[in-house]
């Protein structure tokens, strides 16, 4: 009777070790699937308003870097007014969905002057489970933000890093 019941232990620790092991695997090939499944966000981003307006041309850049670096650019030329630059430069984290901007003082200069502290965007992209033909280009959403002209701003990626 002892005996039955030392083996019937040792097959339920067996049991016991080969669930773990499948529950560990299951797992780990599920998170490979959703994130193999969620697009990059390292990339170029841009919005081009009035390329070939007469009254001006204002271009908006960003670049995501695979370091956790980022590099914005602001462009505007309106008609017989002077070409303005605007640079910021700083890191980006990603946190529940959001990426989130950081611009520490040794990242602002004379040329780097936007200040993306309080910086918060979401990203969007075409869910892998959506299988119809509709098409949604890749994007970055600003929805907070301390620069006043950059909350509500959709930036578009056109290349991957």
């Amino acid at each position: 009777m002892i005996m039955a019941q030392f083996m019937w232990l040792i097959h339920e620790t067996q049991f016991n070790q080969k669930m773990k092991s499948l529950i560990l695997m299951a797992t780990i090939a599920i998170s490979h699937i959703i994130i193999a499944q969620t697009p990059s966000l390292q990339g170029k981003y841009e919005l081009n308003l009035g390329a070939n307006s007469e009254w001006g041309k204002i271009k908006y850049e960003l670049s995501l870097k695979s370091d956790g670096t980022f590099n914005f650019h602001f462009y505007r030329k309106l008609a017989k007014n002077p070409e303005e630059n605007k640079y910021g430069k700083g890191t980006w984290t990603i946190k529940n969905n959001q990426v989130y901007f950081t611009s520490n003082t040794f990242d602002l200069d004379d040329n780097h002057t936007l200040n993306f502290n309080n910086s918060v965007a979401r990203f969007k992209f075409k869910s892998p489970r959506d299988k119809s033909d509709r098409i949604v280009k890749t994007a970055l959403i600003f929805y907070e933000s301390s620069i006043y002209w950059v909350e509500g701003m959709q930036i578009f990626k056109v290349e991957a890093s």
